[in-house]
């Protein structure tokens, strides 16, 4: 499963969301949840570990949001938050 592709939408949702709006961090996670668990997954072959995994990525999202820079798309972002769980 790919991310979605409206860059723009992500840009305006992570500003929202770095000013504390619930709802803009409701619907990017509803975004892309789908595939952050899937990559999750894959990497780490433990669905319930996955899961837990992309919910310290979002929480990690919603702490950061305030100094996020919009100079990289956010699925780049979130995918490199991602990876860099698993791995460690």
């Amino acid at each position: 499963m790919r991310p979605p592709p409206d860059d723009r939408l992500d840009h305006d949702l992570m500003r929202a969301v770095g000013r504390r709006d619930r709802g803009a961090f409701e619907r990017l996670v509803e975004r892309h949840y789908g595939w952050a668990l899937g990559f999750a997954d894959r990497m780490l072959g433990a669905r319930h570990d996955a899961e837990d995994l992309v919910q310290t990525a979002f929480l990690r999202v919603w702490q950061g949001a305030a100094r996020w820079e919009p100079d990289a798309r956010f699925s780049t972002w979130l995918y490199r938050v991602l990876y860099n769980l698993c791995i460690d």
